[in-house]
């Protein structure tokens, strides 16, 4: 219920009803499995239902950005290091193939929605939400990984984003920590959309043919950002920024006016995982 106020005054309701349920899942697989299980029947009970978190992460809304930002956050811990369920999430699909409507997966749709924030310029927290959420479902998850690359316009979007760096450090940054996730756990199997199509500077057939998925993939996005030292300078931007580099306490109250949004850009955990996993020269 935290969730469905768009009041600026139900923010510390949302923060500490987010670490409520960290608290309830941590090291409690089996609590967080029948968790996501019961949120996935009620969304796909009622998918209006205004006090389901699915529905603020997969509706794509820009009214209430720390709706969709908490939600994220809610979600990414409940699919952190757990098989079940990513493949539980994946499962989800949106559209009545029945009325004539386009069916597609959950993780598709959250594809679509970074997009839509990124081209769209919505509050930056939306597309750090969605970018958190998607490096730690990406993460250790080549199934995942190979639905998400099917979608070649959500790549081609990140990749602008990280090569022309306007959308602010802590997207730019993340947006690359995604592209780096993509092709650390791309299939070698995968098959890849042509991407040399969008992609600015001309990739040679032959070339590109005898390379893997993965080698193909890292080809393809280093030369979309302008390189390899482009794209490690994004990481490291983000990396050695105050707000990230010196995070280490999620509860931050009452740190705002009336009508101004918190600077709370981060959960702890992630920014654990990035530092854990991502480090640059």
């Amino acid at each position: 219920m935290s969730l469905t106020s768009t009041s600026p005054y139900t923010y510390e309701q949302r923060l500490a009803a987010t670490q409520c349920i960290q608290g309830f899942i941590h090291s409690n697989p089996e609590g967080r499995e029948r968790l996501l299980e019961r949120l996935i029947a009620k969304y796909q009970q009622n998918s209006e239902a205004e006090s389901n978190l699915l529905r603020h992460i997969l509706d794509g809304s820009d009214k209430d950005p720390y709706r969709t930002w908490f939600s994220c956050v809610i979600l990414l811990h409940l699919l952190d290091s757990s098989d079940r369920c990513k493949e539980m999430m994946r499962a989800i699909t949106i559209g009545d193939s029945s009325s004539g409507e386009e069916v597609i997966t959950s993780l598709q749709q959250i594809n679509a929605n970074l997009s839509a924030a990124l081209i769209n310029s919505y509050d930056p927290r939306i597309a750090v939400a969605y970018l958190m959420l998607l490096s730690i479902w990406l993460y250790e998850d080549s199934l995942s990984v190979a639905e998400f690359l099917e979608e070649g316009s959500g790549i081609q979007t990140l990749v602008g984003t990280v090569a022309q760096g306007r959308d602010g450090i802590f997207v730019t940054g993340l947006s690359a920590v995604v592209l780096g996730i993509c092709v650390e756990f791309n299939s070698a199997a995968s098959s890849l959309p042509p991407y040399p199509l969008f992609f600015p500077r001309p990739i040679t057939l032959l070339g590109d043919l005898i390379l893997t998925s993965r080698a193909r993939l890292q080809k393809l996005i280093t030369s979309g950002v302008g390189g390899k030292d482009q794209f490690i300078f994004r990481i490291s931007q983000l990396r050695e920024s105050p707000q990230f580099r010196d995070f280490k306490e999620q509860v931050t109250f009452s740190n705002h006016g009336d009508d101004e949004l918190p600077e709370l850009w981060f959960d702890l955990g992630f920014v654990e995982f990035v530092k854990d996993n991502y480090s640059t020269p």
